[in-house]
C-alpha cells in the first residue's frame, strides 16, 4: 500500500505543468489612454493571486494610460512570475483648425492647419466640385464655391479627425 501512495504522488507531481503567464494586451495609440490587459495563468497549482505593483489585483485591467504596469501571478504553491508591460507616451491629440478666405466672386480658399499625432499627415476633402484623390496630399484649397465640405485627416498611426466647413 506504501508503494502505491508514493507512486501516485510521485505520478502527480512529474504531471505538474511549470506556472506560465498567457497575456492579451490591447493598445490604443491615437489617445495613449484606455490600454487593456488580460492575463491567464497556467500550471502550477491554483488558486493564482495576481498582484499588480501600483497595489491593484486581478487578472483584467482596462483604462489604462501610458507608463509601465508590472504583474507578479503566485500560484498556491507559493511559485511565482512576473511580466512587465509598456505603453508608449502617444503624442498629443490631432487638433484642426482653418482659415477661410474670400478668393473671388462667389469662391474662397481654405486652409487647414493640423498639430498633433504622427506626421506625415493625409487629407481627404469632401465637398461641390472636388476631386479627392488628387487632394490627397494638401492642406489647402483654393477656387471652392459655396457648400459644405468635410476634411478627415489621418496621421501615421492612422488615427483620425474630422471638420466641417460651410461656405457661403
Amino acid at each position: 500500500m506504501l508503494l502505491l501512495v508514493f507512486f501516485i504522488c510521485t505520478s502527480l507531481a512529474a504531471q505538474e505543468q511549470p506556472l506560465k503567464l498567457n497575456a492579451n494586451v490591447i493598445e490604443h495609440p491615437c489617445s495613449g489612454e484606455g490600454h487593456v490587459i488580460s492575463l491567464k495563468a497556467e500550471g502550477g497549482k491554483e488558486p493564482y493571486s495576481y498582484r499588480w505593483k501600483d497595489g491593484t489585483s486581478g487578472g483584467f485591467r482596462e483604462g489604462l494610460t501610458s507608463g509601465t504596469y508590472e504583474c507578479v501571478v503566485e500560484d498556491a504553491q507559493g511559485k511565482s512570475i512576473s511580466r512587465v508591460f509598456n505603453f508608449a507616451a502617444q503624442p498629443a491629440p490631432l487638433v484642426l483648425k482653418y482659415t477661410q478666405e474670400k478668393a473671388a466672386e462667389n469662391l474662397a480658399s481654405l486652409s487647414l492647419q493640423v498639430t498633433g499625432g504622427k506626421v506625415p499627415y493625409t487629407y481627404y476633402w469632401f465637398g461641390p466640385g472636388l476631386d479627392t484623390e488628387a487632394m490627397r496630399n494638401t492642406s489647402s484649397h483654393s477656387g471652392l464655391p459655396a457648400g459644405t465640405f468635410h476634411i478627415i485627416v489621418k496621421d501615421a498611426s492612422e488615427c483620425s479627425e474630422n471638420i466641417t466647413v460651410t461656405i457661403k
